[in-house]
């Protein structure tokens, strides 16, 4: 529509006659009103002429209506540019024209979105050249890069297109290092020239999670990158054949190792170096020797992390040496499949098998779909006596099926624990483990009568059958300035969780109680909804928590066709609808 409208269409409009037959409305009301006929049949044709020639009026006021439609149209089309001509202007002045670059790239930063379907570094780009150059040729903003192969079969683009775009992301990152997440699919014919791409850039690599068949490595036998940046290395292997695979056995300052699948699919790394390392076996494991015993390849004080599916182990330990490591920390949670006989006795067996003598944190759970293991208080003991836990263990999380007389009887044998975390079992018939008698039991009263007498914080997630006068207690007890001076000055720590159906809620005068503890310094509680139900209402079902954590970007993916199928995840491209936009900015 053209925008330009005379003036004389539109001010000098010719008059308009207003129709001769509103005049009579009252008198043919009246009528109508009274019901009264026409008198005669000269009448009855004089109201049948009206009645025509009124006809005639309508068409005549349609005529009228539509040229002035028309006159609107265009004032109202005009008025729409006037608005976006006005916004111009304003946009002209707005501060935001005037941020230098690095404030521009921090906002840029903070427009990232850690999802493949959220996208947002295109349109900044579109906003303005200025900010297209920005965009574009700051290497931070491409240091991180998700790729998935899933979205480049439905992009529409050829392979050499892809590669080559992903080539120029990994290019305009320059100098910076990298986060990769890699998505591949087994015997996807995408593998190796991808690999092969991403390895020309192996040297500025700091954090690689990589999830695919790890053959795509090893038919890269000639190259051998270094890898002095890496410093974790996440794998989520789906191949099923022994492989042996020295491609990150350079990455001398590798230290955080998550790897899932096979243990005898397990990449060589430099183990000395590790400070933690993640296991967790994707098909269930045979026994349970193989995987417990890499923790003796870590260095002392490293942190060990196992989760593993014994539902298809019929001997735990076959024949197995003393598992013993120097590791600091050892954590273990056990997928047990219902009514099978391991519930009681597995972790007597996994106790009987390791030797601990640096340990300072244990933990031990369940997967949440699943069975919890039974507490094994005598193979507890004879572990704990041969690792010196007495001397050692300051942290302890227990998220299990364990008696409260089970478990005062093990925190006797464990006088230097400062940190306690438990849960109520839910489900199986057991009586709660956090009631007024356990609270009671762990309060503060002298170094010499407590149970535990350095401990810092306590968390439970709970059924909530204690009274809040006894939580009171225990909190008032171990919230005392004495107590905090021993604490480099930290205040007593205390979580109290509850069940997602477990509403009952801690009463106004317990709050009053523990606001003044907190105004005096002297604790930090917290209170309410496990975190790890908000992500699973159904993580109780079975029993005891576990605490879910998973990395700091999200893994979402979105089906519909990205512009190459990878992206970067932290500040990235955005899906396109048109060739135009995807193309301008490559």
């Amino acid at each position: 529509m053209s925008a330009d409208i005379s003036f004389d269409s539109i001010y000098k409009c010719p008059p308009f006659r207003i129709s001769h037959l509103l005049a009579d409305e009252p008198r043919v009301l009246e009528m109508l009103r009274t019901n009264n006929a026409p008198a005669n049949s000269s009448e009855v044709a004089h109201f049948r002429g009206l009645a025509d020639e009124g006809g005639l009026e309508l068409a005549r006021y349609d005529v009228e209506v539509g040229r002035i439609e028309t006159i609107l149209d265009q004032l109202l089309f005009q008025r729409g540019s006037l608005a976006r001509h006005v916004d111009r202007y304003k946009s002209i002045v707005a501060p935001i024209r005037r941020l230098p670059p690095e404030l521009l790239i921090e906002i840029f930063d903070l427009c990232g979105h850690p999802s493949a379907a959220d996208l947002n570094l295109l349109p900044v780009s579109q906003v303005c050249s200025y900010w297209r150059r920005i965009a574009v040729g700051t290497p931070s903003l491409w240091s991180h890069l998700d790729l998935d192969v899933k979205l480049w079969r439905s992009s529409g683009l050829t392979s050499r297109t892809l590669l080559a775009r992903l080539d120029s992301s990994l290019q305009r990152g320059g100098n910076v290092p990298l986060t990769l997440q890699v998505d591949l699919q087994r015997d996807d014919p995408y593998d190796i020239n991808i690999v092969k791409t991403l390895v020309k850039y192996a040297p500025r690599w700091r954090h690689l999670h990589f999830s695919g068949e790890l053959e795509s490595f090893a038919f890269l036998t000639s190259v051998t990158p270094d890898l002095p940046l890496l410093d974790s290395l996440s794998i989520s292997d789906v191949g099923e054949f022994e492989i042996e695979l020295d491609f990150f056995e350079r990455a001398a300052g590798l230290r955080s190792f998550t790897f899932k699948g096979e243990v005898s699919r397990i990449p060589t790394v430099r183990w000395e170096g590790l400070q933690s390392f993640q296991y967790r076996d994707l098909g269930g494991v045979l026994e349970l020797s193989g995987p417990l015993s890499l923790m003796c390849r870590l260095p002392p004080g490293a942190k060990f992390s196992a989760v593993l599916d014994t539902s298809k182990v019929d001997v735990l330990f076959p024949d197995s040496p003393q598992i013993v490591s120097d590791v600091g920390s050892f954590s273990l949670a056990l997928y047990i499949q219902p009514f099978h006989e391991q519930i009681n006795g597995v972790l007597g067996e996994i106790f009987g098998a390791i030797t601990l003598p640096r340990l300072q944190s244990l933990t031990l759970h369940h997967e949440w779909y699943t069975l919890s293991p039974v507490w094994s208080p005598t193979s507890f003991f004879d572990f704990a006596s041969r690792s010196s836990l007495h001397t050692n263990l300051i942290q302890l999380d227990l998220r299990i099926i364990i008696s409260e007389d089970e478990l005062l009887q093990c925190l006797v044998v464990l006088p230097l624990l400062q940190h306690l975390t438990i849960a109520d079992s839910v489900g199986y018939g057991t009586p709660p483990l956090v009631t007024d008698h356990l609270l009671r039991r762990l309060a503060w009263i002298s170094d010499e009568d407590c149970l535990i007498p350095r401990l810092h914080s306590f968390t439970c997630t709970s059924l909530r059958t204690f009274t809040d006068e006894v939580l009171s207690e225990f909190l008032t007890s171990r919230a005392v300035p004495r107590l905090r001076s021993e604490n480099d000055g930290k205040p007593f720590h205390t979580t109290v969780w509850r069940l997602f159906t477990y509403s009952r809620e801690l009463s106004p005068w317990f709050h009053n109680q523990v606001h003044e503890l907190i105004k005096r310094g002297d604790l930090v509680f917290e209170d309410g909804l496990d975190p790890s139900q908000l992500a699973n209402p159904t993580l109780w079902n079975h029993g005891s928590p576990v605490t879910a954590s998973s990395g700091s970007r999200s893994r979402s993916r979105s089906p519909s066709p990205a512009s190459m199928g990878f992206v970067p995840i932290h500040r990235s491209l955005s899906t396109v609808t048109e060739r135009t936009e995807e193309e301008d900015l490559w």
